[in-house]
């Protein structure tokens, strides 16, 4: 899971931290038009949050997490390859969902894998802390990343690329959340009393 943590943070530190906004800005141009635009999506979020806690159980995580990635990725490719007002639309629309979907399947899969820890309850505190260290170095890693792309495309290829690039690591984190998933409950709390 702190693979996972970390990898998330290469995403959340360039990605949702400030590629959104600029791909947003570029294409709805000016700042009313941008703060009109997040409006909408958060009204998107707000329903997404409603929908999802309402029709999700805990069996579905891992659906949940994949169609939210696969969703964020073939989002962010539209958006990247036809920067139009439509595809602005459709991605506010999907985006918000797919960030929710991930993030809450996420943050739920965390928050599990730290309860198979038999002793969870004096070590809760120590394990939601250490979390943020893998999160912060994927974040610095991230934005590395950005700036040595930003080295190899010229500043109009940079964006679209970079913005269709950062969502595959949401996908290519879905085999290694399957893999963690799927061992028995059993196996994972010896493997965390040998730790």
């Amino acid at each position: 899971m702190y693979l996972v943590m970390f990898s998330d943070g290469i995403v959340s530190g360039v990605y949702t931290t400030f590629l959104i906004t600029m791909m947003t800005f570029k294409i709805a141009g000016g700042e009313l038009n941008l703060g009109i635009y997040h409006t909408g999506t958060q009204f998107v979020v707000v329903l997404a949050f409603y929908f999802l806690a309402k029709l999700t159980n805990q069996n579905d995580r891992m659906k949940i997490f994949a169609a939210g990635s696969i969703c964020i990725l073939l989002s962010s490719f539209l958006i990247s390859s036809l920067p139009y007002l439509i595809s602005l639309v459709i991605f506010g629309i999907v985006s918000p969902v797919a960030m929710n979907m991930i993030n809450t399947s996420m943050n739920a899969m965390i928050y599990e894998s730290i309860e198979r820890d038999p002793n969870y309850k004096a070590k809760r505190l120590d394990y939601i802390i250490i979390r943020e260290i893998p999160l912060g170095i994927g974040r610095l890693i991230g934005v590395f990343i950005f700036l040595v792309m930003g080295k190899y495309f010229d500043l109009e290829a940079l964006l679209p690329i970079s913005f269709s690039f950062f969502p595959i690591i949401y996908v290519v984190m879905i085999p290694i959340l399957h893999l963690i998933w799927k061992k028995p409950i059993n196996k994972a709390m010896l493997h965390s009393k040998e730790i």
